[in-house]
């Protein structure tokens, strides 16, 4: 997938071994994550914000020397991109800004921020959840160009956490 297409930026290579293709024919839209009264999606691993109303899919882990992130590529239908988005930004402020989950050890309180970024794509958004404790934050940007949508997700299970902005910078660039 990346290996054809866009140069990323120094030091970060495409792990294209494995590499996964939802395949050349258009599916059904992809139910959204968000919901009004459940934030658990924000903690689950591999998370990936962008694929509620997508029709097509193309993922593949990015790495440096220090860091590591996946990137998932997402198509829809006209408008559907816009409104994806515009979904997740509703739930995030209204009801999954900060929740409360049960883990193995209780209760934990977990605190959510979607800051916009300006300047990539035509819209692009930072969510950070962070669930107070020893637990693994993790990052999630999604960049949105016209009917598409990059989505670059992190965590700090093993590296600190890593600015995924120049990666996905890169990406919008070779999408044209």
């Amino acid at each position: 997938m990346l290996g054809i297409g866009p140069t990323l930026p120094a030091g970060w290579q495409a792990q294209t071994t494995h590499e996964q293709d939802s395949g050349p024919t258009a599916t059904a839209p992809e139910p959204s994550l968000v919901s009004a009264d459940d934030c658990n999606y924000l903690i689950s691993d591999g998370l990936d914000l962008a694929k509620g109303l997508s029709v097509a899919a193309a993922s593949e882990p990015v790495s440096s020397s220090s860091a590591s992130a996946g990137v998932v590529l997402h198509a829809y239908r006209p408008g559907d991109a816009a409104k994806s988005l515009a979904q997740v930004r509703q739930n995030l402020a209204s009801a999954c800004n900060g929740f409360t989950v049960m883990r193995m050890g209780g209760v934990v309180d977990v605190d959510v921020s979607a800051t916009p970024v300006p300047g990539l794509g035509d819209e692009a958004l930072l969510v950070k959840v962070a669930p107070k404790g020893p637990y693994i934050q993790q990052e999630d940007l999604v960049v949105r160009h016209g009917n598409l949508t990059i989505n670059l997700s992190a965590n700090n299970a093993l590296t600190a956490m890593p600015d995924l902005s120049p990666v996905a910078a890169a990406l919008v660039a070779g999408m044209g």
